[in-house]
């Protein structure tokens, strides 16, 4: 099984790959938030073309954890951060999904500590 660094330095390359610039050190505390979703192939990964699940996102993520009090606002980053994503074909890492969020969110500080 990979360790959660494993999965961080996957997800680094990943976005050095299609261009997307998420600073490591981010990507491990968006890594930390998931938890063991980092370690099921299907939580792993956000099905942005799925309403529902965006919206999940949206309530459990940006507005729970991050904070957002505005649904429109939050739904608004999402949305953003899916359509940014849209190279990463039907892997859109949630690690870097949250991480991303959470910069447009201005957010980073409330993700968790890694160390």
């Amino acid at each position: 099984m990979a360790t959660v660094a494993e999965k961080v330095e996957q997800y680094s390359a990943k976005c050095a790959e299609l261009g997307m610039n998420i600073w490591g050190g981010l990507l491990a505390r968006a890594a930390k938030a998931c938890g063991p979703s980092l370690f099921n192939a299907d939580a792993e990964t956000v099905a942005a073309s799925d309403v529902t699940e965006l919206e999940t996102v949206r309530d459990n993520f940006v507005m729970g954890k991050l904070g957002l009090e505005d649904a429109e606002e939050a739904m608004t980053i999402v949305n953003t951060v899916a359509e940014e994503m849209k190279d990463f074909g039907s892997n859109k890492y949630r690690a870097v999904f949250y991480a991303r969020c959470a910069e447009l969110a201005g957010k980073v500080d409330m993700l968790p500590e890694v160390g």
